[in-house]
Parts: structure tokens; sequence; C-alpha cells
């Protein structure tokens, strides 16, 4: 008996389209996490190619490197894959959150 050479992919692919379509409902971003080489980025591509042209998806790819030292690591590679940098203002670290107004 023969072993197909393609693995069907079928009901992932519908899986992981649900999951990037964006819905009117608040939900928690979705990541698709595996070892190097287990063809994830394969998959999204090939979820986005089956998706209608003028429906919106909701992909951000990140390229995190092997050995993540710590959540900040994972925090900094989605910074940089979203273009997004701090307010110089929010952000700043000079904030006193240890006071807090009095009516509080």
């Amino acid at each position: 008996m023969a072993i197909p050479a393609v693995i069907p992919r079928k009901s992932l692919v519908e899986e992981v389209r649900t999951l990037i379509i964006p819905t009117e409902e608040n939900r928690p971003y979705p990541l698709i996490v595996g070892e190097h080489g287990t063809r994830k980025t394969s998959l999204i591509k090939l979820v986005v190619k089956s998706i209608d042209k003028d429906k919106p998806k909701g992909v951000v790819c990140i390229d995190l490197p092997l050995l993540c030292r710590s959540e900040i690591d994972i925090v900094r590679a989605m910074q940089r894959a979203l273009g997004w940098s701090p307010d110089p203002v929010i952000d700043s670290g000079k904030g006193n959150y240890s006071r807090f107004p009095s009516s509080w």
C-alpha cells in the first residue's frame, strides 16, 4: 500500500481560516507556534490565498529568535513586526505609578 506524499490539511486550513478572519466580537490573538521547519508559514500562506480577496485578514508574521531568553524578546519581535515604537510621553519610564490621587 502506497503512502500518500501529501498530508491533507483541509480541516487545519479551515480552522486557521476561522482564526485569522476578523470578527465583530473581541477575541485574543491566535498564535501558531511550532518547531523550525514544520511549515507554519506555508500553512498561513495557503490559508491567506484561500480567503476571498475582499475579506479582511488579520495576519502578522513574526520571526522569533530560536532562543528567546524571556517574554520581552517576544514582545520586542512583535513590536518590530508591527512597526510599533513606544510613545515618548506614555512610555518614558518617568511616571510615578506608586502615587495615586487621593480620590482613588
